[in-house]
């Protein structure tokens, strides 16, 4: 399943989650809103956000982790004598070469165990690709499930749900943050380099 699909699936979910924590929310008073702590539509987001963002970090995070896990594996897959006589910068060469067939891109190879490997990484990819759906939905679908039950007409649910998007803020504020100051460190540090290598005044003038 494409990272798209299962995205849209996830943000599905998560607006039946809204409608539901909003329905058992009104449900709950018999449609009498002054008898609840916070609007419908807050406990609606309350659900909705139990629902779609624990499923969404675990994709994010299966997504970062799942090329490294299965690159390991097709490694194993060759003999360990092979393996060892080769320098790091040669293993990514050789890795590069199994991706290439394993994708179609018209490349080939006259050794059987890069074959086999590509082979090997094909079936992997896509036993990750549907795990990674599987796990995630049911992940949104126990989380739909846990909130839905939590409704009650005095539960916090406004608090609860600002709480988690100024966190959420906080978090994409951060990052932001910190890959600024990457991209500068780096620029900065490749600047030096340069500079090394062509002194500031040959360089302007």
């Amino acid at each position: 399943m494409s990272f798209f699909v299962l995205v849209t699936l996830l943000l599905a979910l998560s607006a039946v989650g809204y409608q539901m924590g909003r329905k058992r929310a009104l449900a709950s008073v018999s449609g009498r809103t002054a008898e609840l702590h916070s609007i419908p539509g807050y406990y609606g987001g309350y659900v909705a956000l139990w629902c779609g963002l624990p499923a969404l970090i675990l994709v994010v995070a299966w997504i970062a982790l799942q090329p490294i896990l299965i690159d390991q594996l097709v490694i194993a897959s060759f003999s360990a004598e092979r393996i060892a006589a080769l320098s790091e910068a040669e293993i990514q060469l050789l890795l590069a070469s199994v991706r290439n067939i394993a994708r179609g891109v018209g490349f080939t190879s006259d050794d059987p165990a890069i074959t086999d490997a590509a082979a090997r990484l094909q079936t992997l990819w896509s036993l990750a690709d549907w795990a990674k759906a599987v796990v995630a939905l049911s992940v949104a679908l126990a989380g739909l499930y846990w909130a839905r039950t939590r409704i009650a007409p005095r539960m916090r649910a406004r608090n609860r749900v600002e709480k988690t998007i100024r966190i959420l803020m906080v978090i994409c504020s951060t990052i932001a943050i910190l890959t600024t100051i990457g991209i500068v460190v780096s620029l900065f540090f490749e600047s030096i380099r340069f500079f090394a290598r062509y002194p500031l005044v040959d360089f302007l003038f």
